[in-house]
């Protein structure tokens, strides 16, 4: 099951709609979403609704040691500029256009609208154009086909020194995606012997080091076993001693260190370790005793003992000599006695507070607002406004669960959504979070439905859902009016006024609900839902009609072996190019 990026891709453009006609040039036919031509819906980052001028945007930095200009319009709106414009003006807001396609994981339009302005191409873009077009290729899972591409754009003329370093850099992700790890290592020793400014040293071996370091542990072995070149294998056994101890940072800072006495030579000494270093945890002011606040005789009994549960195993996991103690207070049923429990922990040593879980409990501790020790609340008040400076908050509410999908969502490109939620007050909640969420950011909700949380027959609603029903009804009014039998089979046809689906229901429906949807022609359609429906074990028999499901969760649960894919080269990762030209 995937946790950040599913099986389900946006795949091709609609055939239908509105072409965009550049001059005469390749029919290339893009839809723009229902009500493009509309004055475009400002958000927070997005307030301008009147697209001309042109925002300026670097598709690649021209200067490395200049911060790059970000547009922050969506890409038909420097479509709608580039119409708007002559024809010879049109180049620069296509070359915007597609660069906020990749940043919205969009690959395939923008290949697309490369093709159809390709040809307008002089000697100041060419290279801009065909690294998009690598970059393009890349997010699209066809690592080989943009690597035939950079290499051809070797071939052009104009280059500038920048022009070489991007060239690398792209280069060398693809080299590392492709597994051509001794060439990757090559390519990164290379770049040091080339003329470069002090911001960009050591740029080839960090971009290798985020993409090990993004490896699960099956891949890591795997490459350890077929390698025999001896840097490379220091490399790994780096990511290994980081990963090792991702619970233990005490016990990493130590690791690190001999690592470093043991390579003193070696790159990673140099460019990598200085910014783990730098974060060590020994620089830290730890609490001596920490207090567990939770009811473990209540209602909220399986939530208390998740928490103690992972509270124990994190403080068995370290080994740091001055870590804190662990003392656990039974909060019960009784709210109103949660202050004396507070006052009573403070009184017994805790300098740090981790409680109480219950929007009843924290309401009731944070009305007088005296809190002498930092105190992380396993929940948020009623009224956000009458916590302390001295109080963190752990959200629970499924709400946030809701509005941060929407975000996700509305980031990776999608503009118009279906929810199908649980009729029940949890559904209901998230499913009016994630919709006002949506709004705010200038999606639509399409359509939504409740579905019984006591049934596991959920086709008819889906069908109502994805209008199959009205397709199936135009066929049959076909075969009415030909009077005789169709000379060609129809096929039901899912309405094509949507990019995205908001699933909030419990796992065993979600188990149900999924394959349907992939089964009602919505196979291509991307599904988000809650961290809830992943128990944070991997069981690839349990999880399978969940496959494709797109869902967040917490780094602990992502984990070393967790779904780590999309911190790789291939995906729309800034983590891929950090510290390099790009």
């Amino acid at each position: 099951m995937s946790h950040a990026v599913g099986k389900r891709v946006r795949g091709g453009l609609v055939a239908s709609g509105a072409a965009l006609l550049l001059g005469g040039c390749a029919a290339t036919t893009i839809t723009p979403p229902v009500g493009a031509s509309k004055p475009l819906a400002a958000t927070s980052q997005e307030q301008a609704t009147d697209v001309r001028p042109a925002p300026k945007v670097s598709v690649i930095a021209t200067n490395p040691t200049q911060p790059k200009t970000v547009s922050v319009l969506p890409a038909w709106a420097h479509l709608k500029y580039a119409l708007s414009q002559p024809r010879l003006r049109r180049t620069k807001p296509l070359i915007q256009a597609t660069q906020r396609l990749l940043d919205q994981g969009d690959p395939q339009k923008a290949i697309a609208l490369i093709h159809s302005y390709r040809k307008r191409r002089n000697k100041e873009n060419t290279l801009a154009i065909e690294y998009l077009h690598v970059r393009a290729l890349t997010l699209a899972g066809k690592p080989k086909s943009a690597l035939d591409r950079l290499k051809h754009s070797a071939r052009l003329a104009h280059r500038k020194p920048h022009d070489q370093q991007t060239h690398n850099h792209l280069e060398l992700n693809l080299l590392l995606i492709l597994g051509r790890y001794d060439d990757a290592l090559g390519l990164a020793d290379h770049l040091e012997t080339l003329p470069s400014s002090a911001t960009l040293r050591g740029s080839g071996y960090k971009q290798l080091w985020q993409h090990l370091k993004g490896l699960s542990t099956q891949s890591l072995r795997k490459l350890q076993a077929d390698t025999t070149d001896l840097a490379l294998l220091h490399w790994i056994h780096l990511v290994e001693v980081h990963q090792q101890h991702r619970f233990d940072r005490y016990g990493q800072s130590l690791a690190l260190a001999n690592w470093q006495k043991r390579y003193p030579d070696h790159p990673a000494s140099r460019y990598v370790l200085p910014t783990l270093v730098a974060n060590a945890p020994f620089r830290i002011e730890y609490p001596s005793q920490i207090a567990l606040l939770l009811p473990l005789n209540s209602r909220y009994q399986g939530e208390a003992e998740a928490f103690r549960s992972g509270a124990l195993f994190m403080h068995e996991s370290d080994n740091h000599p001055d870590q804190p103690t662990i003392k656990l207070y039974d909060t019960g049923l009784v709210h109103q006695e949660i202050r004396a429990i507070y006052e009573k922990a403070i009184a017994e040593g805790a300098d740090f507070i981790i409680g109480p879980l219950g929007r009843q409990a924290i309401d009731q501790l944070v009305s007088d607002k005296r809190f002498p020790v930092p105190t992380l609340l396993i929940g948020n008040p009623t009224n956000p406004a009458s916590a302390s400076p001295n109080v963190y908050q752990l959200g629970m509410a499924p709400e946030q669960d809701g509005v941060q999908l929407a975000r996700r969502a509305y980031a990776a490109g999608h503009r118009r959504a279906l929810i199908i939620f649980a009729a029940s007050d949890w559904g209901r909640r998230v499913s009016t979070a994630t919709s006002n969420d949506w709004a705010r950011l200038g999606g639509k909700i399409v359509a939504q439905t409740a579905v019984p949380v006591t049934s596991d027959h959920f086709t008819h609603a889906i069908r109502r859902l994805f209008h199959l029903d009205h397709s199936a009804a135009r066929a049959a009014a076909l075969k009415k009016v030909l009077t005789h039998r169709l000379p060609f089979k129809a096929i039901p046809r899912r309405r094509q006024d949507v990019d995205v689906i908001f699933l909030f229901c419990s796992r065993p429906q979600a188990q149900v609900i999924n394959p349907q949807i992939d089964f009602l022609y919505g196979h291509d359609l991307p599904v988000f839902s809650t961290s809830h429906l992943y128990h944070g074990t991997q069981d690839r028999l349990i999880d399978l009609d969940l496959d494709g499901i797109i869902l967040g969760d917490m780094p602990w649960i992502l984990g070393s072996n967790g779904p780590r894919a999309f911190r790789a080269g291939g995906t729309n990762n800034p983590n891929t190019y950090r510290g390099t030209p790009l």
